[in-house]
């Protein structure tokens, strides 16, 4: 590990912090990434909530699979994804997202 790094920054910063659960480390880490997010900034995460935040920052959003969010698709993409978590919550059966193709990989 490099010495006086940016992320040494953040681990002291949040070290009191560190949640105990796997779930509660990652919301702790979308929080800090939010946080962190700014005009300028490059995100790329899978995550809709973290990446609509991230868009309201200003910051360019890529999902992994190539897709852009802009002020104008993150709405959708978020109302998309929480109306298939409260599906899956009440029992539906979703298919998910398709997995990555060969052409989705050389992106």
């Amino acid at each position: 590990m490099t010495v006086n790094s940016p992320m040494d920054d953040v681990r002291a910063q949040y070290e009191a912090l560190l949640p105990d659960t796997k779930n509660e480390t990652v919301l702790l880490l979308n929080r800090l990434i939010a946080e962190r997010a700014a005009p300028g900034a490059t995100v790329v995460t899978a995550d809709i909530p973290l990446a609509s935040r991230c868009v309201k920052a200003g910051a360019s959003v890529i999902a992994p699979n190539g897709k852009t969010y802009s002020e104008s698709s993150i709405g959708m993409a978020l109302a998309t994804r929480n109306l298939m978590h409260d599906l899956r919550e009440q029992g539906a059966t979703t298919g998910g997202p398709r997995p990555f193709s060969r052409q989705d990989r050389s992106a």
